[in-house]
């Protein structure tokens, strides 16, 4: 294991989990500035007004997928099918995809990229992830992809533990 991930686990022992939580938050915002908040995606064309991060999630997958139902976009976001369905819609509202029945099953409703949806994609990327990249770069180069590696297992882990709790499996209180 890399020396500086050893030190950060001595380290984590000695902090409590909320504080941690409070640390990381913090170390957040600076990245969700550059990702942008609601009605922050209107630099990325004429389509991005109103929408999220989490849309482009959404409009990625459907693009990475082919049609693909909503309940499907709800497992893969880790959010429920309700709020899915507003998602879709209003991608649907700007104009980046179109929804429709599904021809085989017909309570379910499939969600397909119309030809704007990939420019918007890459113009969302293109906006976002330059100073993402620099900040990166200012890294060693293993400790960038340890970090992304360790941010795509935290997601992970926070997916499961959403759908724990929608399911009703865990109880979102933490202790304390």
């Amino acid at each position: 294991m890399d020396p500086d991930a050893e030190e950060a686990i001595a380290t984590r022992s000695s902090v409590s989990e909320h504080e941690l939580v409070v640390r990381f938050i913090e170390s957040l915002l600076p990245i969700k500035s550059v990702l942008g908040g609601r009605g922050g995606l209107a630099d990325c064309g004429d389509h991005g007004a109103g929408l999220t991060p989490r849309h482009v999630q959404l409009l990625i997958e459907v693009l990475l997928r082919g049609p693909v139902s909503v309940s499907t976009l709800a497992e893969v976001s880790g959010s429920n099918l309700a709020s899915a369905s507003v998602a879709a819609s209003q991608l649907e509202a700007a104009g980046l995809v179109m929804r429709a029945e599904d021809p085989v099953d017909h309570r379910r409703t499939l969600v397909r990229a119309l030809p704007e949806a990939e420019a918007f994609v890459v113009a969302f990327l293109t906006t976002r992830a330059a100073p993402l990249e620099l900040a990166l770069s200012q890294l060693a180069p293993q400790r960038a992809s340890l970090l992304v590696e360790l941010l795509d297992e935290l997601a992970a882990c926070l997916r499961a533990t959403l759908r724990d709790i929608r399911g009703g499996t865990r109880s979102p209180q933490l202790s304390e």
